[in-house]
């Protein structure tokens, strides 16, 4: 996973091809870090992602209420090779996606 720290939005990229446990909670861990650093607009970035698991869908959904709960913002990037798998779980209703970064 790499960060950015752009104007007004904090960027991560993910860099492993499958959001599963392991690297859910990798995520998670470090959202409530920037949460707690009252950093609140997260943009991630799934350009190298093929796959996300049921693990990785239900983790999503946490990061989502965590920063909600902040009164934050949460959009993913680059999710043109898993908008199947957001969309079969719902999550493109709940969660801004988008192709690229705009």
């Amino acid at each position: 996973m790499k960060k950015y720290d752009t104007a007004s939005y904090e960027l991560i990229v993910l860099d492993h091809s499958e959001l599963n446990y392991q690297e859910i909670s990798h995520l998670e861990t470090y959202i409530d870090t920037l949460l707690h650093e009252n950093k609140t607009r997260i943009i991630i970035d799934f350009s190298k992602v093929d796959h996300v698991t049921s693990i990785g869908m239900g983790g999503l959904i946490t990061i989502l209420q965590k920063i909600q709960e902040q009164k934050g913002d949460l959009k993913l990037i680059n999710v043109h090779k898993i908008y199947d798998m957001l969309k079969t779980g719902g999550l493109d209703r709940v969660i801004e996606t988008h192709s690229k970064m705009q």
